[in-house]
This record gives C-alpha cells, structure tokens and sequence, in this order.
C-alpha cells in the first residue's frame, strides 16, 4: 500500500509541477501580450496627440481665414455702398436732361458721353469687385484722367481742389 500511495503521490506531484509549469507559461505569454499591447497603446496616444495639434493648428487658420473673409467682406460692402451712393448721384444728373431730345438734337456727342459714362460705371462695378487698379488709374491726377462714375474708388490718388 505504501508503494501505490507513493506512486499516486508522483503523479499528484507530476500533475502539480505540469499545472505550475503550464501557469507560469500562460503568465509569461500574458505578460508579453500585455507589453505588446502597451506598446501599441503608446503609438496611438502618440498618433492622437499629433492629430489633435494638427486639428487645432487647422482650427486657428480656419478662424484666421475667417477673420480675414469679415474684413473683405466689410471692405466690399462698404465699396458696394459708396457706389449705389455714387450711381445714384448719376442716376439724379441725368433725371435732369432730356437725353432723347439731346440725343437728335447732338446725337454724337450723347453716344459718346453715354459710353464713356457706360464703360466708367462698368469699371467701378469691376473695382468694388475686386479687380486691381491699373498703373493709369493710380497715377490720374487731371480731372481729364479720372473715372467720373467713381473717381475715389478708381483714382485713390486724385484730389478734388476746390
């Protein structure tokens, strides 16, 4: 009997080193998956950081347009303004003349007053639209030079003497 006790007692202890053996082999593979996943973990927290720093950097250009797009705007209302201001004065200095009595009375030279006002209003329309001034507008400083329709827009750098 003690022989079978002895040899039931192997086993036990055989069963119990492979049970130690087996959990020491699965903490080992947990231990290395966890490192694995910590690992893996740090590299997207690194991503995150550099997506939310890109995120902002975008945020700030986005309100720096912004801001910009206001001030333009601004600006072009306020051109818009002055040149209803202006077409109205134009539209009352006409109201004044009969142009179709002028017109067969003198009709060259109403076309070309009519054109010329024409191609000035239609320069204005261009300006507060947003089209570069040319060197020619810039330098008028005759009253000859100048766009009539919108003389401070067209020609910064004319002054009325008066």
């Amino acid at each position: 009997m003690v022989n079978t006790f002895m040899g039931i007692m192997s086993y036990i202890k055989i069963g119990a080193l492979v049970v130690l053996l087996a959990g020491l082999w699965w903490a080992k593979a947990y231990y290395e998956n966890s490192q694995i996943e910590i690992a893996q973990l740090k590299e997207n927290v690194i991503k995150l950081e550099i997506a939310v720093q890109r995120s902002e950097a975008a945020v700030k250009s986005l309100q720096v347009g912004i801001k910009k797009s206001h001030k333009a705007h601004d600006i072009v209302t306020q051109r818009f303004a002055k040149a209803r201001q202006e077409n109205s004065k134009l539209k009352e200095l006409l109201g004044k003349h009969d142009l179709g009595f002028l017109a067969q009375r003198k009709p060259g030279l109403i076309e070309k007053r009519v054109n010329k006002g024409t191609r000035n209003a239609n320069r204005c329309f261009e300006i507060v639209s947003g089209s570069p001034l040319t060197q020619a507008e810039r330098k008028a400083t005759k009253p000859s030079e100048i766009n009539s329709s919108c003389p401070e827009l067209a020609n910064p750098n004319f002054k009325v003497v008066q």
